[in-house]
């Protein structure tokens, strides 16, 4: 499993890497500073959207999967993807609305369509977080890689060819959105044909309500740490966004952090 996330990783990194540099000169630092400004807020927000229900995911999908009580499963994928899209919704819906609020806090009244158009990430990504957990869970790790390698060839391409035609900061915006939903799409349906795969509960139903509960009451407590070091890290980007008016410095900033992403390239997968 580790191996299959490693060549996803470095694929998608490579293939990232490459985009962020043409992007990145494509745009000039002005626009990226602003670009990094625009997916802040929404990005604060996704981290309050977990609750612990993915870690709960991968521990109960390895867990019956190892004592062979495969049906149970299904209860448990089911009811992760609807937890997560409906606190997608409901942090959805709470973006949409806070962004012109959000985008005169960051004194750019201008941005307001952008943050409302980023804000779309916080739902569809919850589509590729729980994906991501059932197939670490189900021990399979190279769908995980096929969809980490699709977003980066739609977020690549799609962003290029939108800047190119004279987007800039919008195309920027609109490829990273476009990049995450087709990650969703395709996450779920891969997890889909996994479940589709698991034998039906003896009852016929599935136990959504009862599932949920117990995914919570073990995934709560550990998430409560996730939460706070996720906070903290976009965090600082929004006060970045507050303070420094100078967009070209905020996209130097930027573009600096995209490379750290590699230090954890060989770390991720030992996780």
């Amino acid at each position: 499993g580790g191996l299959h996330m490693l060549w996803g990783l470095g694929v998608s990194t490579l293939i990232s890497a490459i985009g962020t540099i043409l992007i990145a000169r494509l745009l000039g630092s002005d626009n990226m500073g602003l670009y990094a400004v625009v997916v802040a807020a929404p990005n604060l927000i996704v981290t309050f959207r977990d609750w612990g229900i993915n870690t709960a995911i991968i521990r109960y999908a390895a867990q019956y999967n190892t004592e062979n009580d495969v049906a149970k499963i299904r209860s448990v994928l089911f009811s992760g993807v609807v937890f997560e899209m409906a606190m997608g919704i409901i942090l959805f819906i709470i973006g949409f609305a806070l962004s012109g609020f959000l985008a005169a806090t960051y004194n750019r009244p201008n941005i307001v369509g952008l943050i409302q158009i980023a804000s779309t990430i916080i739902l569809t990504g919850a589509l590729v977080n729980a994906a991501t957990s059932a197939f670490t869970g189900m021990e399979k790790m190279h769908l995980y890689s096929v969809m980490l390698i699709l977003q980066a060839i739609v977020k690549t391409g799609v962003t290029i060819a939108l800047v190119l035609l004279g987007l800039g900061t919008l195309g920027a915006v609109l490829g990273m959105t476009m990049s995450i939903l087709s990650a969703g799409i395709i996450g779920v349906l891969l997890m889909y044909t996994m479940y589709r795969s698991l034998p039906k509960p003896p009852s016929g139903k599935l136990e959504i309500k009862a599932t949920t509960k117990t995914m919570l009451k073990y995934g709560l407590p550990v998430s409560i740490g996730g939460i706070l070091s996720g906070f903290l890290t976009v965090f600082y980007s929004n006060i970045l966004a507050i303070f420094v008016t100078d967009n070209s410095l905020i996209g130097n900033y930027s573009v600096a952090q995209n490379f750290v992403v590699l230090i954890t390239f060989f770390a991720t997968p030992v996780t």
